[in-house]
């Protein structure tokens, strides 16, 4: 993993230098100064050749070195050339061949040699640079831009595109990125692009197996904040966020739609999806952690040689998002679990393999849940050391301070469960409930149309009718009939002498 993540980010790093030519001040030379500067902040040893051609500057030879935490090896990344030219008006242009190859390399003592060939294109490319030192403005445009896989050699064997295919092309770019700070960058970027299309392909070169998945998302808006501190130890990516390191950002589409194919003892597996729109946010620092994305209309058609027939299925809404501390704290700090399966449906083909009778409602399922409450962490995350020994020992890394139900919402075939409920939790007693901390709180249960489902699934065969009476008195056991027919609640509490009562009555 940590190979990955260094070449990720020595080819992120590539990019600011082809997007955001300009860490620096209003003339060329400062620019590249700059630029050269910020990539050896980071660890990374930059050569170059530069050549003066008046006020304007042309960088050629470019070289991006960094070598791999945990003797991992080096990768080395060779950019193309670029000119940076004094437009006369206190900004400077970067200029860039619309054809062009970068190419990645890695090798080492415990990793495999990697090169890498991508192909650039771009037409209407125009990156412009302005403002005032330590406070800079990159304006860009571009009709497209297209990343292609040209070459993939591993161990001295070249891999085709006939094994391996990998091709993107975004168009109609528009971006600024505003960069400022003294001891800490602050990086803030909009950017817009009409498409991105993607196309994908692979093949097993000594068995039959291959796949391929291609698509294409419309409408794409990203907007984010990157803070970069001057000084950390490069070779140890936890330093980057203890010195101050934080982003925040996430991408918006309005559409998009996917073809994909895996193939397996000539048996194929195929389909497409699609989707209204969507978002992808994210937030981290040394202190919390957000993650958050989601969906809206989406389809699933899906063709496979091991199921008898096609499936087709639907979400009106799916999302997920987590959030957490990951700073050691004394004190309880938020978190919060929220998961939507909305909408669900599927057509009529598949329901009729086993309810060709139509004896179940067919309304939208949904699955929803909810949860917030807040954590202590006993240790630092980012420590390394201290996780393995927590890990060892099965030592705990954090403390639940408190819990609370704000959504539980499952709805399928006629029926609906919903739920709320809040509990806190005393750590000092881990012996009442066999290692967990005791809680106190409760928990408010509503099921309407349990039982008539209940009668439609020993009606279709699905439960033995002794079944369902056990059930029924399971239920009569645990709820009470609620304010309407065919409905029940249920009132689940924990007090603060560790009894269990279920609407009143101790149960434990």
């Amino acid at each position: 993993m940590l190979v990955k993540s260094r070449i990720f980010s020595t080819t992120a790093l590539t990019g600011l230098l082809l997007a955001q030519s300009a860490a620096a001040d209003i003339t060329p030379a400062e620019v590249w100064d700059e630029l050269h500067g910020y990539l050896e902040g980071f660890g990374y040893t930059v050569a170059a050749t530069e050549t003066a051609s008046g006020a304007d500057v042309s960088v050629t030879g470019i070289t991006i070195a960094t070598v791999l935490p945990e003797n991992q090896g080096t990768v080395t990344v060779t950019v193309p050339d670029l000119t940076l030219v004094d437009l006369g008006d206190g900004s400077v242009s970067v200029e860039i061949a619309s054809q062009s190859t970068m190419l990645i390399s890695t090798e080492g003592a415990d990793s495999e040699e990697v090169d890498v060939e991508v192909g650039l294109s771009m037409t209407d490319m125009e990156t412009i640079v302005s403002g005032a030192p330590g406070d800079i403005v990159i304006t860009q445009s571009a009709a497209s831009v297209t990343a292609s896989l040209l070459k993939l050699i591993v161990e001295g064997e070249e891999v085709g595109r006939d094994v391996v295919r990998v091709d993107m092309t975004m168009t109609d770019l528009a971006s600024e990125t505003t960069q400022s700070g003294d001891g800490m960058t602050v990086s803030d970027q909009v950017m817009t692009a009409g498409g991105l299309t993607y196309d994908l392909a692979f093949a097993d070169p000594e068995g039959s197996g291959r796949g391929m998945l291609k698509g294409s998302i419309s409408d794409l808006a990203f907007e984010g904040s990157t803070t970069i501190p001057e000084d950390f130890d490069e070779t140890d990516p936890a330093d980057m966020f203890r010195q101050g390191f934080a982003f925040d950002g996430g991408f918006e589409y309005a559409g998009g739609q996917s073809e994909f194919a895996f193939t397996e003892d000539d048996q194929t597996t195929n389909g497409k999806t699609s989707s209204d729109g969507g978002f992808f946010d994210i937030a981290v620092s040394a202190q919390s952690f957000l993650y958050s994305l989601g969906a809206t209309g989406m389809s699933l058609d899906l063709f496979s040689p091991e199921i008898p027939l096609p499936i087709q299925a639907n979400f009106e809404e799916a999302g997920l998002t987590i959030s957490m501390p990951l700073a050691q704290s004394d004190a309880p700090e938020p978190f919060e679990f929220d998961v939507t399966l909305g909408g669900f449906t599927m057509s009529d083909l598949l329901w009729n393999i086993f309810d060709p009778g139509q004896v179940l409602p067919r309304d939208p399922a949904t699955i929803a849940v909810n949860a917030t409450g807040a954590v202590r962490l006993l240790l630092d995350v980012f420590d390394e050391a201290a996780m393995e020994a927590a890990g060892a020992s099965d030592a705990l890394p954090a403390e639940i301070d408190s819990l609370v139900l704000n959504t539980l919402t499952v709805e399928a075939a006629g029926a609906s469960l919903t739920g709320t409920g809040a509990f806190t939790f005393d750590n000092t007693d881990t012996q009442t409930f066999d290692g967990l901390p005791r809680p106190i709180g409760s928990v408010d249960l509503s099921l309407i149309g349990g039982y008539g489902l209940l009668d439609k699934l020993v009606q279709l065969g699905f439960v033995p009718e002794q079944d369902a009476m056990g059930a029924r008195m399971m239920i009569g056991m645990f709820a009470v009939p609620g304010d309407t027919e065919d409905s029940l609640k249920s009132k689940v509490e924990i007090n603060d002498q560790a009894h269990i009562l279920v609407n009143g009555q101790r149960i434990q």
